[in-house]
């Protein structure tokens, strides 16, 4: 089954009517919302993420948010299991995606996030969200004979090492 999610967001938003269309989050004012997911397939939130195809796997947490676009306030965890994905501009295919994070204040926590392809992948560390559009990494990529992109014809190219994400 696809499990059960339920989702009570205020945002503010930004409708722009000119030649075209455009909805986007508004640059200020308050928000405050709760999302609470058992056990939900990630299958549906594909067109989300540009570039990845057959995605697997679930989703279950609560996550409180609160303050404002500028200075947003989370609570909460997640946990994602069983996840896989096929990342076209890589032509690699992950698969024993698994994670834990946990929110506090500002502060995205990613307890542990792992994949396998071939070898294993694990990050960890900290997003901060100066504002909900200005997110800060301070992350630990820890690769262990990872094949991070495939190569037709050829022998796919196996990383070792631990790389650092920081920065806007």
């Amino acid at each position: 089954t696809a499990g059960v999610i339920n989702i009570e967001l205020a945002l503010p938003m930004r409708l722009d009517v000119g030649d075209s269309l455009d909805i986007g989050m508004g640059e200020t004012g308050s928000v405050r919302g709760r999302i609470v997911a058992d056990r939900v397939l990630l299958t549906p939130f594909q067109p989300l993420f540009r570039g990845v195809f057959d995605l697997q796997g679930y989703i279950s947490g609560a996550v409180a948010i609160g303050g404002t676009v500028d200075d947003p306030q989370l609570e909460g965890s997640a946990q994602i299991v069983q996840g896989a994905a096929t990342f076209t501009p890589l032509n690699k295919r992950y698969t024993e995606i698994q994670g834990q994070l946990t929110l506090a204040g500002n502060r995205i926590v990613i307890d542990s996030l792992s994949a396998r392809s071939d070898g294993t992948a694990v990050v960890t560390g900290d997003i901060t969200l100066e504002s909900l559009s200005e997110p800060v990494l301070d992350l630990a990529v820890t690769l262990n004979d990872f094949e991070v992109m495939g190569v037709d014809n050829e022998t796919d190219a196996e990383f070792r090492g631990t790389l650092a994400l920081t920065g806007p």
